[in-house]
C-alpha cells in the first residue's frame, strides 16, 4: 500500500499528515472506521503547526457523526477537553492595565 509506504520511509516528514488522511479515506471506504478515526485524531494532535490538522479535524467530526458509536472509542480526549475547560479564569481586576496606544505594555506611573 502506498500510503504505508509513504508513512514508513517518511514517518516524521511534512508528507506524513497527508499520507496518513490518504489512508485515514482508504480505510473508511474499507469500512474500518475505528482505524480512520486513530489517523484523524494523530494528525488532529499536530494543531496549529499543520494546516493538514484542521482537515483531519474536519474529517474526524464527520467520521463520527456517521458512527456515532466511535465516539465512545475516545473518552480520555473528551476527559481531557472537560479538564481544561474547568481550568481556572484569571480575575481581569487583578491583571496590570496595558495601553495598546504603547503596545500592550503596562501603564507608566
Amino acid at each position: 500500500m502506498a500510503y504505508q509506504d509513504v508513512l514508513t520511509r517518511h514517518g516524521t516528514s511534512a508528507v506524513a499528515a497527508q499520507a496518513k488522511l490518504g489512508l485515514a479515506r482508504l480505510y473508511e471506504t474499507q469500512n474500518t472506521p475505528a482505524q480512520a478515526l486513530k489517523l484523524y485524531d494523530e494528525v488532529a494532535r499536530l494543531g496549529a503547526q499543520s494546516g493538514w490538522a484542521t482537515e483531519a479535524a474536519m474529517q474526524r467530526d464527520r467520521l463520527v457523526s456517521r458512527h456515532p458509536e466511535l465516539a465512545k472509542t475516545n473518552a480520555p480526549a473528551a476527559v481531557a477537553a472537560e479538564v481544561v475547560t474547568n481550568a481556572p479564569v484569571a480575575d481581569a481586576s487583578k491583571l496590570a492595565p496595558t495601553n495598546l496606544a504603547t503596545g500592550g505594555q503596562s501603564n507608566p506611573k
